[in-house]
């Protein structure tokens, strides 16, 4: 450290950011401002609106050196509070008459789904309130559609794909030989959003002469990872896992919706909040996806995406041709191998140990944070937020710290981070969002492709970093 940073860690305000980056953050106004440690988990219904210190108060602009512990406590709370029972019949409201450990569909499973805002022909959505809407299970009548755990897309294949930029990306196949599926959903305000302003057609988008949007502070989207059960596989999963039922699309049985047993072991949360209008993003995963990076020797299984006895390597080591119609799923594929490539943050692992303990004795307690970033740049919200500046994430991509989910960005392991590629859809005025301009009617594939290779171009270089 510098003289300057020694100074500063005299004082108790020098955080990780400087010490690992060497940055200098200016010390706050007065000592009042210093934050309070977190000391405690904190397990309740409650979505944090933005991010607090340990007594509770929202960290002042003015303290732009943070540490890290405060950003995965607020990825804790928020995963707890969605995952927290819902409310039945309603869309996102949690039931405070139960814990966590109760059964129930969770909150965020009762927001709107993806397809439920973009209707086939670019036919307007229902309201928040409304469980009407067309399905990609044809079988579903449109009136309380919504109100069916769907696992499935109008394509036919997009929820078998991890995050594709634009591009079908990756299949991901599990060790018991089945796909993953994914899914995203929103929340109330990013839905009225969308709806009110109508996204949904792509006539509505920015155009290059418009300003760009800006989502309504409180915004939060999800994306979830899903492993299918086989049906031996059920009765044991049920002590260490989410699970839920639903009708999954099945390309190869004449797209028929088959009733399955599901698994959660990914988990990713955007939230945009008054002070951090880049978002904070907040990725969980199941342990038993992969074993911990370095341990040696590999710890016996079972993992859901590791075969400890094979090379602990990606296998195969660049994304798969994406299935689709040239490319049809197989009944009975061959397992994929998945390995950690960047350890998680020291202190995200003691963030994780203070939730798990508290947690003991749920399903909750068997998923850790694998990685929290927020942007280095604050604001006043009294201010404009300056278009341009989206402000570097911190952690960044870099060889110290995780900046991926294994179950949803297992190719995008190296030198890439969630705001990095998210910054590309900040460049076509979307505000960080991707499955907006990816999904508006009429599809511009041609659009998506190019968002596509732009991404690639950032996953290639973090690659040839890495062999480096």
């Amino acid at each position: 450290m510098t003289a300057r940073q020694q100074a500063l860690a005299a004082a108790g305000v020098v955080t990780v950011i400087a010490i690992i980056t060497g940055w200098e953050p200016p010390p706050p106004v007065n000592a009042a401002e210093v934050p309070t440690p977190i000391s405690k988990a904190t397990v309740d219904p409650v979505i944090p609106t933005e991010v607090v210190d340990g007594d509770g108060r929202p960290l002042p602009v003015e303290v732009m050196a943070l540490p890290i512990n405060f950003f995965d406590d607020f990825s804790w709370r928020t995963f707890l509070a969605l995952n927290w029972p819902a409310v039945a019949g309603q869309r996102g409201v949690a039931d405070r008459t139960k814990k966590v450990s109760d059964s129930g569909s969770r909150v965020w499973e009762t927001w709107k789904a993806d397809y439920e805002l973009f209707q086939p022909g670019g036919r307007q959505p229902t309201e928040w309130a409304s469980f009407d809407a067309v399905t990609p299970c044809i079988d579903i009548p449109f009136k309380g559609g919504g109100a069916k755990r769907v696992f499935g897309s109008f394509s036919k294949f997009g929820d078998f794909h991890q995050a594709g930029f634009g591009v079908p990306a990756g299949h991901l196949i599990a060790q018991n030989r089945t796909y993953l599926r994914y899914e995203v959903r929103v929340n109330r305000l990013e839905h009225d959003f969308i709806r009110d302003k109508e996204l949904y057609q792509r006539g509505n988008l920015p155009k290059p002469k418009d300003p760009p949007l800006q989502f309504t502070p409180g915004s939060i989207e999800v994306k979830a990872a899903w492993r299918v059960l086989k049906p031996d596989e059920v009765e044991a999963a049920k002590a260490r896992y989410y699970l839920t039922a639903g009708l999954v699309l099945n390309p190869l049985n004449k797209n028929q919706c088959e009733e399955k047993t599901l698994a959660l072991i990914g988990f990713h949360i955007v939230q945009k909040t008054p002070l951090r209008p880049q978002w904070v993003w907040s990725s969980f995963e199941h342990l038993d996806n992969v074993p911990p990076m370095g341990v040696n020797p590999v710890p016996k299984g079972p993992f859901l995406l590791n075969d400890p006895t094979k090379p602990q390597e990606l296998i195969p080591p660049d994304p798969p041709k994406p299935v689709g119609p040239g490319n049809l799923p197989v009944a009975n594929p061959d397992p994929m191998q998945v390995v950690r490539m960047q350890p998680l943050h020291k202190q995200t692992v003691a963030t994780n140990a203070l939730y798990q303990k508290a947690l003991s004795g749920t399903v909750w307690a068997n998923y850790q944070l694998v990685v929290t970033e927020w942007p280095t740049k604050t604001r006043d919200p009294s201010k404009p937020f300056p278009e341009d500046i989206p402000g570097n994430p911190f952690p960044g991509a870099t060889a110290e710290f995780n900046t991926a989910n294994t179950s949803m960005e297992t190719y995008f392991q190296e030198g890439v981070s969630c705001m990095t590629c998210h910054d590309v859809a900040r460049g076509k005025k979307m505000d960080f969002v991707w499955f907006v301009h990816l999904r508006a009617h009429p599809l511009d594939e041609a659009a998506g492709k190019a968002l596509g290779a732009a991404v690639e171009s950032l996953r290639q270089e973090g690659k040839n970093k890495r062999k480096q």
